[in-house]
């Protein structure tokens, strides 16, 4: 259980970027010394600053067949040494020692992109298009020149011309296309400048573009810690996503699966 007194948000929908404020709080620097593939010493070369309990330790790199362990004692917010726990076995070279950073209420810059997905232009729904048979400004029939796709109803005919009028259709459709047109009066006064046409389909539930994933991206001011992330619809009620994660670089980057709706994202340095 932890106390949150600041944190950065963001929304998912709209990219920003927050610039974690500059705090006096500085990163403990050790370096190590590799006997026979044992680590059997890691000396600080820097206290650090800040520390409210004793940072854990990390051992990074020099290919070990068995990776060595170590503990930190603490004085006054400084590390004062570094105690080896395990010397680990099999290195083959010297590995970096990586002390945790202190904890810092407001320590990263989080940015979001989102990931859209949209209905194949083959599956999308289309207009269908027919041209009219015109007699002496009657329309006795019209001819289909594209059914069309995701028809569920038979669509509304109307002839649309200047001069004539009366024209009345009903149309067929078959497997989302539109079969046929039949004309059940030929109306007056029609012109070769008449044209049909054709109510669009409904458009498709899945037509429209939607967020899937968002990719959150975590600027630590300072890595070498564990964090959580969590979402929020209103930016009072939160709820954490997934495991907490260690950052272990200046830049992390976590993709998130979202439903519907706006959210918003925050992340938290654990103690």
């Amino acid at each position: 259980m932890f106390v949150l007194k600041k944190c950065l948000f963001v929304c998912c929908l709209i990219p920003f970027v927050c610039v974690a404020q500059p705090d006096l709080k500085r990163q403990a620097i050790g370096i190590v010394q590799v006997v026979n593939g044992f680590v059997v010493d890691a000396s600080l070369t820097g206290s650090g600053h800040g520390y409210t309990h004793p940072p854990s330790v990390k051992f990074t790199g020099g290919q070990p067949d068995e990776a060595a362990q170590a503990e930190t004692i603490l004085e006054g917010g400084r590390v004062v040494d570094i105690n080896i726990t395990n010397a680990g076995s099999g290195y083959k070279e010297i590995p970096n020692v990586i002390v945790a950073s202190p904890h810092s209420e407001v320590s990263l810059t989080v940015s979001v992109s989102k990931t859209e997905v949209t209905v194949p232009e083959s599956e999308l729904p289309q207009n269908a298009l027919a041209v009219p048979e015109i007699l002496n400004g009657f329309i006795i029939g019209a001819k289909i020149v594209y059914g069309g796709q995701g028809y569920t109803t038979s669509p509304l005919i109307t002839v649309v011309d200047s001069t004539g009028s009366g024209g009345l259709a009903a149309s067929s459709i078959e497997d989302g296309a539109v079969t046929s047109i039949r004309f059940v009066q030929a109306g007056i006064g029609y012109s070769d400048q008449a044209f049909i046409q054709i109510d669009a389909p409904p458009m498709h539930p899945d037509a429209m573009p939607r967020v899937t994933e968002v990719q959150v991206t975590l600027e630590p001011e300072l890595p070498y810690n564990f964090y959580i992330l969590e979402a929020s619809a209103d930016m009072d009620t939160w709820e954490r996503i997934g495991e907490k994660f260690y950052v272990d670089k200046s830049i992390h980057t976590k993709k998130v699966s979202v439903g519907d709706g706006k959210r918003f994202y925050r992340a938290i340095q654990l103690p």
